[in-house]
């Protein structure tokens, strides 16, 4: 049975939640393998674009050395951008913030029917994400 479409309008902060979605799904070791694989394609574009706004937003007001190259502290996934001062840092929260909110840019989604996860336990909460979106009951 197909149902009426729903339109879903995504945020750019909301291809985080589905990018995680699909790749806790892309480990379950579904028949769904081949969807999850052309949705991580589908979404890689629109994350590379948030990536290279995020570091616009640094290379802007971020504190640079002697050397003109951006500070960092910490390392690996701790490593963050050392801002110039307290009001340049409340500046870069809220242009990252105000990008988060953007409405995303419309990605045609590969469809996966649900029967496809039958055969495997999942998280409910960690999928729901990707109903009417990606998951559907067609």
């Amino acid at each position: 049975m197909i149902k009426d479409k729903v339109m879903v309008k995504l945020k750019n902060k909301d291809l985080f939640v589905v990018e995680a979605s699909l790749l806790y799904l892309s480990e379950a070791g579904t028949k769904a393998w081949y969807g999850v694989s052309r949705n991580l394609q589908k979404i890689r574009k629109p994350l590379e674009e948030l990536g290279e706004s995020r570091t616009a937003i640094a290379e802007k007001l971020g504190k640079r050395d002697e050397n003109d190259k951006l500070v960092y502290s910490g390392e690996g996934k701790e490593r963050f951008v050392v801002w110039k001062d307290d009001k340049a840092e409340e500046e870069a929260n809220k242009l990252w913030e105000s990008t988060l909110n953007e409405d995303a840019k419309k990605i045609d989604w590969y469809k996966i029917n649900i029967e496809k996860l039958d055969d495997t336990e999942l998280n409910g909460a960690a999928l729901s994400p990707l109903l009417d979106i990606i998951l559907v009951d067609e």
